[in-house]
């Protein structure tokens, strides 16, 4: 998975695993779900060592301009 976090930051590259967790709308969803360019809040882990990983990822479908909004650019594209 890779996120673009901002204009001026560098992209985020994370993987994902059987026990990351997609919500939509509040509802699990598969990841299959996500679209190009889609708004989404990511919590992930960064361990020692090795690749930083997604633990859940969420989004609201519309809800791109008002993320865009409320938001500092953060870990929200993918």
């Amino acid at each position: 998975m890779t996120l673009q976090c901002g204009k001026d930051a560098r992209a985020l590259e994370l993987v994902w695993t059987k026990q990351t967790t997609f919500l939509q709308e509040g509802k699990f969803a598969d990841a299959t779900s996500l679209r190009t360019n889609q708004a989404v809040v990511v919590h992930y882990r960064s361990p020692f060592f090795g690749k930083k990983f997604a633990i859940k990822v969420v989004w609201k479908n519309g809800s791109d301009d008002e993320l865009n909004k409320n938001q500092q650019p953060q870990r929200k594209e993918i």
